[in-house]
């Protein structure tokens, strides 16, 4: 009689510890991704509703890629990124094995200031003086190459 209190109490133990087993968060890597499959680094990922503690809100690397750490469960995931259309879906959590979600945004309306603002060097002296070959009006003729010179 002994023997099956104990055996009760253990069984008993076990129950929780495996419940807790499939609770543990799942490994989601979202990989972000233009139309021709580019990756879109810096993208925004959220997931709706928070699952608690976890973090639900992280940037893609430089890859297109970030990881979200979620128990099972049902939740919305959204992706945003300059110069893309927002991005979400439905998604649905389950197993124990970490899963790959591959969101192709597509290109949207940029707002704003560019993303990217270059203006390239222009010296406001030339180190080198530059000579033009004038010629008195109404008597302009084209210039020509030494190819074309020969061919006349």
């Amino acid at each position: 009689m002994a023997a099956a209190r104990i055996a009760a109490v253990f069984f008993v133990m076990l129950i929780p510890a495996a419940g807790a087993q499939q609770s543990s968060p799942i490994q989601i890597t979202v990989q972000a991704v233009d139309p021709t499959g580019m990756a879109i680094p810096s993208a925004h990922v959220r997931v709706d509703p928070s699952p608690g503690a976890m973090k639900s809100d992280v940037t893609t690397d430089g890859r297109g890629e970030a990881v979200l750490e979620l128990p099972a469960g049902s939740y919305t995931l959204w992706i945003d990124a300059p110069g893309f259309e927002r991005w979400s879906r439905r998604i649905e959590v389950r197993g124990a094995e970490s899963q790959t979600l591959r969101a192709k945004l597509e290109v949207g309306q940029v707002s704003g200031p560019p993303l990217v603002a270059w203006q390239p060097e222009i010296p406001l002296e030339s180190p080198q003086p530059i000579f033009l070959a004038l010629q008195p009006a109404g008597t302009l003729s084209p210039l020509l190459s030494s190819r074309a010179k020969k061919r006349q």
